[in-house]
């Protein structure tokens, strides 16, 4: 009799010691689980910023090569013509050079040749 309350004794310590291991287990792989997870997110973001980054880099390259544009103009009236349309639009409450995106404000630059050029046409006439 002993000898059988023994051996229930080691099996329930040998259960009990098993579902420590278990639970241990479980804890380890959600911790690994969550790991996996905040790292792909974490390279994804990663990814969107570069994304982000580089198109910022192409639209400041697109501006400065817009404004070399712009100084190259030799007659004054017309940037002052201009600077006047943009001034009307934007008291208007029509923001000719905002386009919003996910990460803030973009610059929409066809919707601004395309303004510029009705405001060309305008001044001509």
């Amino acid at each position: 009799m002993q000898d059988t309350e023994k051996k229930i004794e080691d099996t329930t310590k040998k259960i009990d010691q098993l579902s420590m291991k278990k639970k241990e287990m479980e804890f380890l792989i959600k911790k690994a689980s969550t790991s996996l997870y905040l790292k792909e997110r974490y390279n994804n973001n990663n990814d969107r910023l570069i994304e982000f980054f580089n198109e910022n880099k192409k639209i400041e390259k697109k501006l400065e090569a817009l404004n070399e544009e712009i100084n190259k103009i030799e007659n004054p009236e017309i940037l002052e013509e201009i600077s006047k349309i943009i001034e009307k639009k934007e008291i208007e409450g029509d923001l000719l050079w905002v386009k919003p995106n996910f990460m803030g404000f973009g610059i929409d630059l066809n919707n601004i040749i395309k303004r510029l050029k009705k405001g060309f046409k305008q001044i001509k006439s």
